[in-house]
């Protein structure tokens, strides 16, 4: 919803025109121009926000501009890629193999009679559960981020 003052022009046409003007738009209409200036001489709001648009603009102006070389960029660049080559995650490792593994090692440490045995396979049944999910989870992380 669009800030309106107490004249009734629209505060938010106001600020689009004022961030036109600024960015040096040519398509300016002579009439938005008469808005413009009728609503910055009667709209105190608009007049603070355009005062502190103004000092943003100056400093920002005022801020040293660094350049940073192509070679550096390239260099950074290259960096990343060698790193995400080095990089494991647990997509590339074969999930199931390696929870046939962990549950082959719970098998043959803990028989399955008593209680022991069947919690055992409760954790075995847990831990591929759960490599499972983290598989899913760094899949879905990959292809977001």
């Amino acid at each position: 919803m669009s800030e309106i003052d107490k004249s009734g022009k629209d505060c938010e046409e106001f600020r689009v025109l004022f961030d036109r003007l600024a960015d040096g738009d040519k398509s300016v209409s002579s009439d938005e121009r008469k808005r413009y200036e009728a609503h910055d001489g009667s709209c105190k709001p608009c007049q603070a926000w355009q005062r502190q648009s103004n000092d943003i603009m100056d400093m920002m102006a005022a801020m040293p501009q660094f350049d940073v070389s192509e070679a550096l960029t390239q260099r950074i660049l290259s960096s990343v890629e060698t790193e995400k080559g080095k990089v494991i995650s647990l997509e590339s490792l074969p999930a199931m193999p390696l929870g046939i593994v962990a549950a082959a090692t719970v098998v043959l440490l803990f028989p399955v009679d008593g209680v022991q045995g069947a919690l055992s396979w409760m954790a075995a049944a847990a831990g591929l559960v759960l490599l499972q999910v983290l598989v899913k989870t760094t899949s879905a992380s990959e292809v977001t981020g």
